[in-house]
């Protein structure tokens, strides 16, 4: 399934979103760009994913509705936001995690131990979740 990021923003303002808290990643540019582009919904670039998911956080707490994108390699940054502030708070809200492989000899090793177990990180932390595949 290739995700149409021109009717993936106007359904989440359709939704009422109203925020994307976005660390940048190259398999979310055309959301980000779309976002970007409108003035109906926020695009707020976060230099971290502990600062995406307490961004929204404080979003959610003041209203608002917000939606956190980040790397898979990224989601243990969100580890202690996760566990000590959404978790103790019932602070919810969705993430959309890119789903990073690796293959043998890439240079980028950092997604390597996540290619397989992002699933039951997920799990661990207490949340569910639903793939979107690429047919």
């Amino acid at each position: 399934m290739v995700l149409d990021a021109s009717d993936f923003i106007h359904k989440l303002i359709q939704k009422g979103y109203t925020h994307l808290c976005v660390v940048p990643c190259s398999f979310a540019k055309n959301i980000i760009n779309e976002a970007i582009n409108n003035d109906s919904i926020e695009y707020t670039p976060c230099a971290s994913e502990a600062v995406a998911c307490s961004m929204a956080a404080g979003l959610k707490m003041a209203g608002k509705k917000p939606l956190v994108i980040v790397q898979s390699s990224g989601l243990t940054n969100m580890g202690s936001c996760i566990t000590s502030l959404l978790k103790p708070y019932g602070i919810r809200f969705p993430m959309l995690v890119s789903w990073r492989t690796y293959n043998e000899g890439d240079s980028e090793i950092q997604h390597k131990h996540l290619a397989t177990k992002l699933p039951d990180l997920i799990n661990a932390y207490g949340y569910q979740y639903d793939i979107l595949h690429k047919e």
